[in-house]
């Protein structure tokens, strides 16, 4: 988080745990944001949504698309588009431990957050296929996760 600058892209990402339920829960993109300033270094604790964790950083940022709490596609179907992810067996320490991720990987997230976010507000309740949503296209350089 660190090395994010304003003007960064983001997407919100809440794991399997966040809701301390880790067998009914999965790790879920629920957001795109923009940073809108210099991370800080703080002891920040959250109470609400994500269960009473303390960060070492916290950021502004203006959203750009904000699901519910556990709402938004889950990120395990789109593993195997994510350059970031080395080995699937264990993808989600990749996005907690590195969340600088190429633009080809934010743009197969975030296209998969507008096409679940699209599906909800027609009403549709049907299980997704994020793999479906998600197109690649070619590298634009680093963003963040």
């Amino acid at each position: 988080m660190a090395r994010m600058v304003e003007g960064d892209q983001a997407v919100l990402y809440v794991t399997r745990s966040a809701f301390h339920n880790p067998t009914r829960d999965e790790g879920r993109a629920v957001g795109t944001v923009t940073v809108a300033g210099t991370p800080k270094r703080r002891d920040v604790l959250i109470r609400e949504w994500i269960g009473h964790r303390r960060y070492g950083f916290s950021v502004e940022f203006t959203p750009e698309i904000i699901l519910g709490e556990r709402d938004g596609p889950a990120l395990k179907p789109l593993v195997g588009m994510l350059k970031v992810v080395r080995r699937r067996a264990v993808w989600g320490t990749y996005l907690r431990r590195n969340p600088v991720v190429e633009q080809a990987d934010f743009k197969t997230i975030a296209r998969a957050i507008e096409a679940w976010k699209r599906r909800r507000s027609q009403g549709d309740r049907t299980k997704q296929d994020t793999r479906g949503d998600a197109v690649r296209r070619g590298n634009m350089g680093p963003s963040r996760l």
